[in-house]
């Protein structure tokens, strides 16, 4: 039997997002999980498994995004590659 492949496009969606910053990295930490620190004093939220399993780390320049009561948090370059600002 031959399969017949036909194409889909993904149906788009759109998230809520905030850019972490040094400022509001207390207040996503609260989400997400704790503030740390490293050895050369680069703070950072290292985060809870059980909130949010596809990332361990999130520093400042990182995005965290909101679909209902869903969050992830993206490294710059790939939050840039997939997102464009609504306008």
């Amino acid at each position: 039997m031959q399969l017949e492949f036909k194409k889909y496009a993904r149906k788009p969606f759109l998230v809520e997002a905030v850019e972490v910053t040094e400022k509001n990295m207390e207040t996503i930490a609260e989400l997400i999980g704790t503030i740390e620190t490293r050895q050369d004093g680069t703070k950072f939220i290292n985060v809870d498994p059980k909130k949010m399993p596809n990332v361990s780390r999130v520093y400042p320049g990182y995005w965290l995004t909101r679909v209902g009561k869903y969050m992830r948090c993206y490294k710059p370059r790939l939050f840039n590659e997939r997102f464009e600002v609504e306008v």
